[in-house]
Parts: structure tokens; C-alpha cells; sequence
């Protein structure tokens, strides 16, 4: 038997007495696509690089008369299928997501463009934020609602992969280069190697060639011009020697890790570079 999750629980102070506020349950699935329409902030989470999500169709035909109940695009570029269900979430709903993901995949408008999958629900079965724990490219959202003296109260919990608390050490080659490099050390390699290949090349080209989708955090660009970030976010997200390039100093962000190092990975492939570890 699968384990079921348990339940998040709100509670109110009243009368002297510390009281249990009741959830509710959406009573459809179409409710809550109304909703999330209504509120695309539900599926933005700045933390995990997903911010400002537009919603670009609801109950979206596939062929064999599958649809998607919400497909989002997030300002990276990236785009969401979501799946929603009004009770708790099983592996069957799991795998009907993996099959949207799969089909859309296969669709040549998203051949190229980054794809995850979310997962919105009450509650979650165990075996699904297991699932979820092992895949970067998977989210869970629990979408919370209490009722309490004609006030609702909204909450959300997000799920995602975090590798179990253990970081990443692997080491990278560049090219022929005998240097190692951690993952924002190789980001940085190679858009070095790129502006010395390339030295009269645009910042409006060099921002096609590593566009933020790449980085996949949020509002943080894969490269910037570094006169025109915040100090504060150049200290605590850019890497702090500027590249010169036709005329600008070009700073590298410094937030890398198992959750966009492919995307770097086959950036570095897309332009011929051979990089190992």
C-alpha cells in the first residue's frame, strides 16, 4: 500500500483556544484551472529559477485526445506542463505528466526549448515526491485552502530536487585546457574561450549565443553587462572579474549547479567545445 503524505494542518487562535481550521478542497479540477488563470503567481518560484509565468493555454489538446489541463511560459523561456488534480496526487497522475512531457517533446515548436513538469495538488502520495526528489525537471506545488469566518486563507508548498543535501564536486576540462573547473568556473571558461574566438562579436549576439535560459534562474542573466547590475547582485550572483569584450566589461553569473549544468553542458557541445570530466 502507498504511504500517503501527511496532511499540512492550520490553526487559529480563538476564544482562548487553539483551534483547527478546515481545509477545502477544490471541488473540480476545472475550478482550479480558473484559478491558476486567475493567479499564475501560484506557479512562480523565484528560488528554483521559475519567475513570472504566463499561462499560454488551458485544456490544451494533444492528439489521441490527451490534453493538458495548463501549459505556462516562464520568463527564462522555459515552458510548464502542468497537471492538476483536486485530491491527492498518485503515480498514475505522475505518469500521465511523464506522457504530456514525452509527447510535446516530440512537437518541432519544442525540439529545443526547455521542459518541465509540475504537478498541483492537495497532497502527494510518498512514491511521487520520490520521484520528484530524483528529477530536476520535475515540481511539485501544493495548492492549500482553509476557510475560516468568511476569510480563505491560500498557501503552497513546493517539492523539488535537492539532491538529498549532497553537493556536486565533479571537475571539468575545457578543450585541450589542463585546468579543472567546477561548474561556474566552467561557465565561465567558456564564454571567455568564446569572446577570444570571437572579438568583435555584439553584446546583442553574445546574448543570443548564451541566452538566460541557459542560467534558468529566474530574472539572473547568463551574461550581463556588468555597468548595468545592481552591486548587490553582482557580488552575490556574478562572478567578480569582468571579460572584456568589443568594448564592454562582461560579467559571468556564478550560479551553477546539477539543476542547469546540462543546459551549459550542451551549450558547449552546440558550439563544438569538447568538455570532460
Amino acid at each position: 500500500m502507498t504511504e500517503m503524505k501527511m496532511k499540512t494542518l492550520l490553526f487559529t487562535y480563538r476564544n482562548g483556544y487553539l483551534t483547527e481550521i478546515q481545509q477545502k478542497l477544490f471541488c473540480f479540477e476545472h475550478a482550479m484551472e480558473g484559478y491558476i488563470a486567475d493567479n499564475p503567481n501560484i506557479l512562480e518560484n523565484e528560488f528554483v529559477g521559475l519567475s513570472k509565468p504566463e499561462i499560454k493555454e488551458l485544456e490544451w489538446s494533444l492528439k489521441d485526445g490527451k490534453r493538458i489541463d495548463v501549459l505556462a511560459r516562464y520568463d527564462n523561456d522555459t515552458i510548464a506542463i502542468v497537471e492538476l488534480k483536486n485530491v491527492l496526487v498518485t503515480t498514475k497522475a505522475l505518469k500521465q505528466l511523464n506522457d504530456y512531457i514525452s509527447l510535446v517533446k516530440e512537437m518541432d515548436e519544442y525540439k529545443e526549448t526547455p521542459l518541465i513538469g509540475i504537478l498541483v495538488g492537495p497532497s502527494f502520495e510518498e512514491e511521487v515526491l520520490d520521484e520528484i526528489g530524483k528529477n530536476k525537471n520535475l515540481y511539485g506545488v501544493e495548492l492549500l485552502r482553509y476557510f475560516d469566518e468568511d476569510k480563505w486563507y491560500i498557501f503552497t508548498k513546493w517539492h523539488y530536487n535537492q539532491n538529498k543535501g549532497h553537493r556536486d564536486y565533479t571537475k571539468y576540462k575545457l578543450n585541450d585546457c589542463d585546468s579543472l573547473y567546477g561548474k561556474g568556473k566552467l561557465a565561465y571558461a567558456i564564454v571567455e574561450t568564446y569572446i577570444k574566438e570571437h572579438p568583435e562579436v555584439s553584446f546583442e549576439t553574445l546574448k543570443e549565443v548564451f541566452p538566460n535560459n541557459i542560467v534558468n534562474r529566474g530574472s539572473i542573466s547568463t551574461i550581463a553587462i556588468e555597468s548595468e547590475v545592481k552591486e548587490e547582485d553582482r557580488f552575490a550572483r556574478y562572478f567578480k572579474d569582468p571579460i572584456k569584450c568589443n568594448g564592454y566589461e562582461i560579467i559571468v553569473c556564478s550560479q551553477w549547479d546539477s539543476r542547469n549544468i546540462d543546459n551549459l553542458l550542451n551549450k558547449a557541445k552546440g558550439l563544438k567545445y569538447s568538455v570532460t570530466y
